[in-house]
């Protein structure tokens, strides 16, 4: 089981941002619903590709409406892995080109 204080604690720290922002959309019920569904690896890699804990929450609550609106079946992190590859981007790329800073 992950440490999800241990990982905010981490990213905020290298990104140089509030430990607790982090700490609060980790444990936030969307990313906890969504978590469910994600392996332990999946989901450090979904917090690593973030720039920011706006961000990151942008692209949870993204994540749960292809879940519900478009009847996704696949894994969270698949479904943003095929998205991501359809653009022809890295995920971090894919998901800084949909969730601009400037917009979260």
């Amino acid at each position: 089981m992950l440490d999800l204080d241990h990982l905010a604690e981490t990213r905020a720290r290298s990104l140089n941002q509030s430990e607790e922002a982090w700490r609060e959309a980790l444990w936030s019920e969307d990313f906890q619903k969504l978590s469910q569904e994600m392996s332990d690896g999946e989901i450090e890699a979904l917090i690593a590709s973030c720039c920011h804990q706006d961000q990151f929450l942008s692209l949870v609550r993204y994540l749960l409406i292809a879940i519900q609106s478009e009847g996704e079946s696949e894994s969270p992190f698949v479904i943003l892995q095929k998205r991501a590859q359809q653009a022809s981007k890295s995920l971090s790329d894919w998901i800084n080109a949909q969730f601009p800073e400037s917009n979260v």
